[in-house]
């Protein structure tokens, strides 16, 4: 029997009374340890399925909020990886690349929301921030995403910088919904705030997977500048 060390349900646990949704995380936690990969994506999908069939409240939350809950920072990754491994089509992340995004997102965890219901991620808008000269490689196609220098974000008063919109995934049957337009409009707000309260940042900047993705980076206000890539310069 798989072992699973989890934060969150040592909390749920210690509730001296459970709701809907904390009864449906546990069940989905019990089964995560018990069941195989392919039959826990089964279940997974059964309670997908059951949570849009009734009415329910999601919610928008930063990292400090899910800690809050009792969630971990390894088990927030955890549940973003797992949301892009099984959403976007052809992804497979390496350890490697998976280590690379959490030492990045460990520096700048102001810069994530996501929303989320039962302990399920039903999407998630994750940034970083990066080097001026870096950006500006990586949009000439000069520098890949993977090789980005950490930027702690006690730097962005004195370093300039844009900020990297590094992943945006909404689970496929929440897309064009309210969860998903609710996300976005979480995310434009992170990036304005940001940019309102940082004078070294120049702007931000993507790399659009696909049409979505570049309807979505219109969305923002970014223009295509090369490729896939997409940008926006604010005026200082």
């Amino acid at each position: 029997m798989k072992k699973l060390n989890s934060d969150r349900e040592s909390t749920l646990k210690n509730k001296p009374q459970l709701t809907r949704s904390d009864e449906l995380e546990l069940d989905l936690i019990e089964k995560k340890r018990t069941l195989n990969a392919i039959d826990y994506q089964l279940a997974l999908d059964k309670c997908i399925d059951g949570i849009l069939s009734h009415d329910f409240q999601y919610s928008i939350a930063t990292y400090d909020a899910l800690h809050e809950l009792g969630y971990s920072f390894d088990e927030i990754m955890r549940m973003t990886l797992d949301l892009s491994n099984s959403e976007i089509s052809g992804y497979s992340l390496v350890e490697d690349e998976a280590s690379y995004w959490a030492e990045h997102r460990r520096y700048s965890k102001s810069l994530y929301v996501c929303s989320v219901y039962a302990g399920v991620m039903l999407g998630a808008f994750a940034i970083v921030p990066v080097f001026r000269t870096e950006a500006f490689e990586f949009l000439k196609g000069e520098r890949t995403e993977t090789m980005f220098s950490i930027f702690p974000l006690d730097l962005t008063p004195n370093e300039e910088h844009l900020l990297y919109i590094s992943s945006v995934v909404v689970r496929e049957k929440f897309r064009g919904t309210k969860v998903s337009k609710d996300l976005i409009m979480a995310g434009d707000r992170v990036i304005k705030n940001h940019l309102n309260n940082n004078a070294k940042c120049l702007g931000f900047f993507a790399d659009a997977y696909s049409i979505s993705g570049s309807k979505l980076c219109e969305s923002l206000g970014m223009k295509n500048v090369n490729d896939s890539f997409y940008l926006k310069l604010v005026d200082r």
